[in-house]
C-alpha cells in the first residue's frame, strides 16, 4: 500500500509539471502590495496556475543603454531655464530699441553647452557664457522672447517658458 502511495505520488509530481502547472505563493507586504515566489513562506496563499492561465505580452523593442541613458541625463542636467528680464507682459520704452534679457541656469551651463536667444522664433545670438546680454535695434511692437540650451553637437535640450514683452518707442515730431 505505501509503496503505492509512493508511485502515485511520484506519478503526480511528474504529470501535473508536464500539463503546464505550477504553484505560486502570494504573500502581502505590509504596504498591501502582493508579493509572488516559487517558494511557500508563512502566511502564503497558494495558487496553481496553468498555462492556459498565462498571458504573454509582445517583447518590446530594446533600446542601446548607452543611448537612452545618455539622451535622459542631458535633459536632466538641468533643472530649471527661465527668462527673469524682461518680465512677461513688460512694456519697455526705449528710443534706441535695446532690451536687457536675463535669464536664470540651474545648475550653471556645462563647459560643451551653449544659450540661444530667439525673438520672434528667430536666432539671436548663441553664447557659450553668461546669463544676461542687451538686444539692440529692436523694433516697436509686441515680441516673444524664448531662451534655450544647446548640447555640444547643437541640439537643443531644454527651452524655457516664453515671455512677452512690449517695445515703445516714443515718436519725434
Amino acid at each position: 500500500m505505501i509503496k503505492r502511495l509512493g508511485w502515485i505520488v511520484l506519478s503526480v509530481s511528474i504529470v501535473v509539471p508536464c500539463l503546464g502547472a505550477t504553484t505560486v505563493y502570494e504573500t502581502k507586504q505590509k504596504d498591501g502590495i502582493p508579493s509572488f515566489s516559487d517558494m511557500p513562506s508563512s502566511g502564503a496563499k497558494a495558487m496553481v496556475v496553468t498555462a492556459s492561465s498565462v498571458t504573454l505580452s509582445p517583447s518590446l523593442p530594446s533600446q542601446t543603454p548607452a543611448t537612452s541613458t545618455a539622451v535622459a541625463t542631458s535633459q536632466a542636467v538641468y533643472q530649471q531655464l527661465s527668462v527673469i528680464e524682461p518680465t512677461n507682459e513688460a512694456t519697455i520704452r526705449s528710443n534706441i530699441g535695446d532690451v536687457r534679457v536675463s535669464f536664470i541656469i540651474v545648475p550653471a551651463l556645462r563647459a560643451d553647452d551653449a544659450i540661444q536667444v530667439l525673438v520672434d522664433g528667430k536666432v539671436i545670438t548663441t553664447q557659450k557664457t553668461g546669463a544676461s546680454l542687451t538686444l539692440s535695434g529692436v523694433t516697436r511692437g509686441a515680441h516673444i522672447l524664448r531662451v534655450q540650451i544647446l548640447d555640444g553637437s547643437g541640439q537643443m535640450i531644454k527651452t524655457s517658458p516664453s515671455v512677452t514683452f512690449y517695445l515703445h518707442r516714443t515718436n519725434k515730431p
